[in-house]
């Protein structure tokens, strides 16, 4: 790849497959996302079967972040999301709440994610957004290094 950047012409036909790489990414966020979603509720439905009403709710949410967060927060970094996107991913974590203490008011809810302090995907992803960009732009790679 780096040999094919070398002259004009082929540094317009790199420019093209990012182009590319960056629209198929756009394309898979609905598939991804589709597939985080699910992996977080088989994930967290898994962990209130078997520990259920018998563990306290600080332990449920300290397995729900270190088990269930990441899996629907992984890879989402790497790709531009739409509002909508992040609003359905933060849907996911509030109506686990609303499960968990057994409330249809968001309200409590909001109120419950900030006593465990529990972030909202949304939180989580422009965290690992910017951090990826950070190391995105600090790359010494130079094909990568032109696009940045």
């Amino acid at each position: 790849m780096q040999a094919l950047c070398k002259t004009a012409a082929s540094r317009a036909t790199c420019l093209l497959l990012c182009i590319i790489h960056c629209l198929l990414c756009l394309s898979d966020v609905s598939a991804n996302k589709y597939m985080a979603k699910r992996s977080f509720y088989r994930a967290a439905n898994a962990i209130l079967g078997k520990v259920g009403g018998r563990a306290p709710e600080d332990v449920i949410l300290e397995l729900i972040r270190s088990k269930c967060l990441h899996a629907l927060c992984y890879g989402l970094e790497a790709c531009p999301l739409r509002k909508s996107d992040i609003s359905s991913l933060d849907f996911v974590v509030n109506r686990f709440f609303m499960k968990l203490f057994q409330t249809n008011n968001i309200d409590i809810v909001n109120y419950c994610r900030a006593q465990f302090e529990f972030d909202l995907p949304s939180t989580v992803v422009e965290k690992r957004s910017k951090k990826f960009v950070a190391k995105y732009r600090s790359c010494e790679n130079v094909i990568i290094c032109k696009f940045a």
